[in-house]
């Protein structure tokens, strides 16, 4: 791909959003001229360290970067996970005529979580029932209230009686911007996430991990602290589900690129209720990459400069990973960083393949603010689970997040007995 990459301009929206990163080492690799604006300065933005240009314009100012874009002959704009700006990224694309993977109403269905229950129900993705505001006769608790439109966990509420629905409702119109809501039963069971890679036209099944939580959060809807792939769930998935989420994307015709669906899965079977058609927060790409060689990040890079994204093997996604994964978020409480300990050790340990460090000294993490509140991350491959285990357990017990009153700001460690 490199020689039809070489010479091209790509302009990456957000320097610190997940993904950014990668997106301009793996440009830069292949002689693309990268260009990295936000209104973050620079000592903040890992990607703009390493990027050729940095601008200081908010990515929410698509007229002038669309100006921008043009007047510079940039041939390509990219972003990483965030909704926020890969709206804006295509925004910018349909302004100046460059290419992006996705349609406007692909996007909506994916951000709009009402319209992707009908198009589930429309095409046979099982989902859980749901209930109006204005029947609350007929409504049985539990019940699950979030924002149509919502995202990283906010405005999400478990309602156990009408009044705390009543509460919850108002919580989660204060956060949605069309003022909409969706109130929908409260699924017990495991909860997992399904990545597929497509590439023209072609959907395979990428990886399924199972979320594991840490109860010693004290909030409505804690973070999940363990991703662990491949799921133990994986071969009842692929019998049970696979063909009907392929059927599903070629009917929503999606052509290139990535989508996760996140589901619950009890002895009744599967229930999807969050999809995303962008890069997740969860970076799978790092173990796809590393085990499968295959990155939806270089696909997606490929494709915003050339409108393809090129000679991709999609056979070579495999989710039954060769050797077993997880992902480690270390979760603080609320207050300001006055110091991070243990972190440079930790990140030498042979089995982390990569860490993400989302917040610096001097920091400040807003209580209950959901995702906001992941510090640390760490990606995994173990030559078994149970090194794996041992090295959750390590990290864990070298690792601390202190605050000004040099108290550890993280949440209790996450017992790894729980582990399958």
């Amino acid at each position: 791909m490199k020689n039809k990459l070489s010479g091209k301009k790509i302009l990456i929206l957000g320097g610190k959003p997940i993904g950014s990163f990668e997106i301009v080492k793996y440009a830069k690799e292949n002689g693309v001229y990268t260009i990295v604006t936000d209104f973050l300065p620079k000592e903040k933005s890992k990607a703009k360290q390493i990027a050729d240009e940095c601008l200081d314009i908010s990515t929410a100012d698509v007229d002038v970067l669309s100006k921008y874009v043009i007047d510079q002959h940039i041939d390509g704009i990219y972003t990483g996970v965030h909704e926020f700006n890969v709206e804006m990224a295509m925004k910018i694309c349909s302004q100046t005529g460059r290419p992006f993977y996705a349609t406007q109403e692909q996007w909506e269905i994916c951000t709009d979580k009402a319209l992707f229950k009908k198009k589930c129900k429309e095409y046979g993705l099982p989902v859980a029932h749901d209930y109006s505001i204005h029947d609350m006769r007929n409504i049985i608790y539990p019940v699950i209230i979030k924002p149509v439109d919502g995202s990283s966990g906010k405005g999400i509420s478990i309602c156990y009686t009408e009044d705390e629905l009543l509460v919850a409702y108002d919580y989660a119109i204060s956060v949605s911007l069309k003022k909409e809501v969706v109130i929908e039963e409260y699924l017990y069971g495991d909860e997992i996430v399904v990545f597929y890679t497509i590439a023209n036209g072609e959907s395979r099944l990428s990886a399924i991990s199972d979320y594991y939580y840490n109860y010693d959060q004290k909030v409505t809807m804690p973070l999940p602290q363990l991703y662990v792939y491949p799921s133990r769930y994986l071969c009842r998935f692929m019998l049970e589900m696979d063909a009907t989420v392929r059927s599903f994307l070629a009917n929503l015709e999606i052509k290139n690129g990535t989508f996760f669906l996140q589901a619950f899965v009890n002895k009744d079977g599967f229930s999807f209720f969050e999809p995303g058609y962008r890069p997740g927060g969860s970076s799978v790409y790092k173990y796809t990459s590393y085990l499968n060689n295959i990155s939806y990040i270089d696909m997606l890079v490929n494709y915003s400069l050339t409108g393809s994204v090129g000679e991709i093997d999609i056979n070579l996604e495999n989710p039954n990973f060769s050797k077993p994964c997880c992902t480690l978020s270390l979760v603080a409480k609320g207050g300001c960083i006055k110091q991070i300990i243990g972190y440079e050790q930790a990140c030498q340990i042979k089995e982390v393949i990569d860490s993400e460090k989302r917040y610096d000294i001097g920091d400040y993490i807003k209580e209950n603010s959901a995702l906001m509140q992941i510090v640390l991350r760490f990606f995994i491959v173990a030559d078994n689970k149970s090194r794996m285990k041992e090295v959750i357990d390590i990290i864990q017990n070298t690792v601390q997040v202190c605050n000004d009153k040099d108290e550890n700001m993280l949440i209790a460690p996450f017992n790894i007995e729980r582990i399958v």
